[in-house]
């Protein structure tokens, strides 16, 4: 999925890009909700589970491609982090 540009500019600071989520959210809210950050009993028994693993790898894969896509077109990813994954 590549998102589509909805606005662009420039100020004293650099140059940027909004992009329209559509209906993603943060990788942050999802955290959040699913209070997946808190690293209590239950989370830690699920990624002893394969399945859980293999789900996590391939998220790890599909935002490593995501970065190479940008960066084979000459763009850089100025803040990568919970927030804007």
């Amino acid at each position: 999925y590549i998102s589509s540009i909805i606005d662009s500019g420039k100020d004293e600071r650099g140059f940027y890009l909004v992009l329209d989520a559509d209906f993603r959210v943060p990788l942050s809210y999802v955290f959040k909700e699913k209070k997946i950050l808190s690293l209590n009993k239950e989370w830690i028994k699920n990624s002893r589970k394969i399945e859980n693993r293999i789900k996590l790898w391939h998220n790890f894969i599909r935002i490593i491609k995501a970065i190479e896509l940008l960066h084979s077109q000459g763009l850089l990813h100025r803040h990568l982090d919970k927030d804007s994954i």
